[in-house]
Formats: C-alpha cells, sequence, structure tokens
C-alpha cells in the first residue's frame, strides 16, 4: 500500500468518521484521538465514532466531538476504522463503513481481513498508536503535545507497560521520543493500570474468587454474569484477565464477560506457546499470538465449555 496515496484520499474528503472497535482500549481510543487531532492540524474536519469508553481515558485532550451513535441518513465520506482486525469488530458501526463512499482499515493485528478500500496493517508494531507515530512522520505532520499523550497512552497500554513481547527497541525509542513532549509518565501508567472504582474492585474480587484451573492447572479461567455487573453497577471488565493470567505455572488465562444475556466477550491471554488468536478464530474472533478475543453468543456456561474445548487441543 502506497502511504502517500492515503493521505491524498484524505485529504480530498469533507465528512470524515474515525471509529475504533466495540468495547474500545487504551490502543484504539488513544489511536482515534490522535488521528483526530493530525487531522484538525492539516485542516481537514472529522468526527470520533465509538462506543461509551472508561473514565480512565478523561485525562486524554479531546480533539473534535465523540459519538456513540450517527444519524443513519448521514452522508460518510471516508470512514477511517483503527485498531480493528475486521468489520465485525465495528459492531453496531459496520453500516457506517459499509455506506461510507470510501474506507480506510488501519491496523496492526495479525488476525485483519484487509476490509477497506486502503488497508495500512503492519503486525511488526506494538500497537495502532505505534503504527500511526511513524504514519505521521512519513506524511509529515508535526508530532504535537496533544498527539504525543494520546499515542504514548495507546502504546503503554497495548504493550501492558512494556512489558509484552509485541515491545521492540523502535517501540521505546518512539516513547523516548513522545516523552519529549512533557508526558508524565508515572500518571498514564497510574491511570491505565493501577486506579479503579470500588465497583470495578468489587467485581473484580468476585470474578478472582471464583476463579478455577483447567488441564493439570495450565489453563485460569473466570467470568462476569451480566447480572453480576447490573447488581454491581459496572460493566468495566478491563484488565481483569491479567489478574488470571498472572497466576503461577498457568500458561493461558481465559475471561468470560457477559456483556447481556446469550452474549458474552471472551479475551484470552497466552504466556507460552499456545496461539490464543487461533482459538478466537474459531469463534470469529482474532487478535494476536498471545493476546486475543472474540464473542460467543451462548449462556456463560456453555460458552465456557466451548472455549475449554477449543483449548483441549493445547493440552
Amino acid at each position: 500500500m502506497n502511504n502517500g496515496a492515503v493521505l491524498e484520499q484524505i485529504k480530498k474528503q469533507n465528512k470524515i468518521i474515525i471509529a475504533g472497535h466495540t468495547n474500545p482500549d487504551g490502543d484504539a481510543i488513544g489511536a482515534c484521538f490522535a488521528f483526530a487531532h493530525a487531522l484538525k492540524n492539516i485542516g481537514k474536519k472529522s468526527k470520533i465514532l465509538l462506543e461509551a469508553f472508561s473514565s480512565t481515558y478523561e485525562f486524554l485532550p479531546t480533539p473534535v466531538e465523540v459519538v456513540h451513535q450517527l444519524d443513519p441518513e448521514e452522508k460518510i465520506d471516508l470512514f477511517i476504522a483503527l485498531d480493528c482486525g475486521d468489520e465485525q469488530r465495528l459492531n453496531s458501526y459496520v453500516p457506517y463503513l459499509k455506506n461510507a463512499t470510501s474506507t480506510i482499515n488501519i491496523d496492526h493485528h495479525t488476525s485483519n481481513t484487509m476490509y477497506g478500500d486502503y488497508n495500512i496493517v503492519s503486525e511488526e508494531v506494538s500497537s495502532t498508536c505505534e503504527l500511526l507515530y511513524d504514519l505521521f512522520e512519513e506524511w509529515q505532520i508535526p508530532i504535537t503535545s496533544s498527539i504525543a499523550l494520546c499515542l504514548y497512552t495507546g502504546i503503554v497500554y497495548d504493550t501492558g507497560s512494556f512489558q509484552h513481547t509485541s515491545t521492540t527497541p523502535k517501540t521505546h525509542w518512539i516513547a523516548s521520543h513522545l516523552l519529549k513532549h512533557k508526558i508524565d509518565s508515572s500518571f498514564v501508567s497510574h491511570q491505565l493500570f493501577h486506579r479503579r472504582s470500588y465497583e470495578k474492585t468489587k467485581l473484580l474480587g468476585t470474578t478472582l474468587a471464583r476463579a478455577s484451573l483447567y488441564y493439570h492447572d495450565q489453563v485460569s479461567l473466570s467470568f462476569a454474569s451480566w447480572a453480576e455487573t447490573k447488581s454491581l453497577g459496572t460493566g468495566d471488565t478491563e484488565g481483569i484477565v491479567q489478574f488470571l493470567a498472572e497466576i503461577d505455572d498457568v500458561s493461558v488465562a481465559v475471561f468470560l464477560y457477559e456483556l447481556y444475556p446469550n452474549e458474552v466477550k471472551v479475551s484470552l491471554r497466552s504466556r507460552d506457546d499456545v496461539n490464543v488468536a487461533a482459538v478466537a478464530s474459531q469463534f470469529g474472533g482474532g487478535g494476536h499470538i498471545k493476546a486475543a478475543g472474540c464473542t460467543i453468543f451462548a449462556p456463560v456456561e456453555e460458552a465456557k465449555r466451548l472455549v475449554l474445548e477449543a483449548l483441549e487441543d493445547f493440552f
């Protein structure tokens, strides 16, 4: 893909929508905000389309209007999907993608299906935010302090604060350049990994108390039901799977979150050679070898059985 042609396409369009995947995380949010800042700086108007996200990210500078839905009749010249491995990860935003005159897909997931009219996809980077840094440099779009904070946040989130194997020397080099914009790295780390509401703390306790081990204690698994999240007053489950992954001798961690009755979001993490993206793909999901996810439309107990069955071949 000629990245310069992508920039020319952006410059031609007027009605631009920037969207991230369902249940947006730090990389998706940081990427959408950074891209909107970048477009604004070259004189292009845009709108960010994201599902409601955690107050964790309220410190990020908002460049343009952020909406959760669009008017179905709204004309879209250009739909830009960021950090989204396939169309279905856009969830209810798929019709907007389909109705757009032109589409751009920018992502770093191994399982990306190249669904855009223009696709910029690299599996070699740690995050979509790292990929955007390279693009902005290539496009000669200045990295402002606002863009730097958004990109740094996405990189820190998707690398697990530079702990995941996707972290490379280049990742650290980019982070060091972003930090020159006087980013408070301790504050960002605290916001992403060391801050949670009382309600989420109770949910975390509930899910960890019911954690179980399978396949000779190599797989840890827990879940949160729809009823529990409603009674506790929070659906913020971000990061819970990491606690399951930190159990001694565990190779694969599985966390199931019932978004609605009979709709279960599955998060998978691997510390060894198990390709959890291959497991997620069996249910229409995807991601990375060591971090992946999918959605299973079944009761949570049935979803649990299906995922454990899919993992059986690895143990």
